[in-house]
């Protein structure tokens, strides 16, 4: 029996455990972001945008979407965010390194620390959109009318 004072803490330990085997093996990069910054970032965010934790945390998280893509991902994000839509949206992320990838992205609201946040994933999908394009390329190439023709 717990005395005056006294938590059960063996409830949240391991909710916290749980909620940390998750984000580890979610297969997409989970992070938060409050007042346009990112507050949290998991490992696996960090390994596709190649930055350390140290270099996203208090980040603008726009000032990594590629330029010509910020204003549609900025709307596409506040549209999930007040309910009007909860599909994923694509767009390209700046790596560290300077490398484009494209990303799927879903975000969500949530309450982080007594504020209004978003919680969004985070998946590398450049080598699909690679093939994707490939295979225009490919289709436009068997559609378009032979020189004899």
């Amino acid at each position: 029996m717990l005395g005056a004072g006294e938590e059960d803490r063996s409830g949240w330990d391991e909710s916290t455990e749980l909620a940390q085997a998750i984000i580890r093996c979610a297969g997409v990069g989970i992070y938060i972001v409050q007042d346009g910054r990112f507050k949290f970032v998991s490992l696996l965010f960090q390994e596709l945008s190649g930055y350390a934790e140290h270099e996203l945390l208090g980040a603008y998280c726009l000032d990594f979407v590629h330029p010509e893509d910020r204003e549609a991902v900025r709307r596409s994000a506040i549209a999930c965010l007040k309910g009007r839509s909860s599909l994923p949206y694509e767009y390209r992320f700046i790596k560290k390194n300077g490398d484009i990838i494209w990303v799927l992205e879903r975000v969500t609201s949530i309450e982080y620390r007594g504020k209004r946040a978003t919680l969004g994933s985070f998946m590398d999908i450049t080598k699909r959109k690679e093939l994707q394009e490939a295979l225009a390329r490919s289709c436009l190439l068997y559609t378009s009318p032979s020189p004899r023709d």
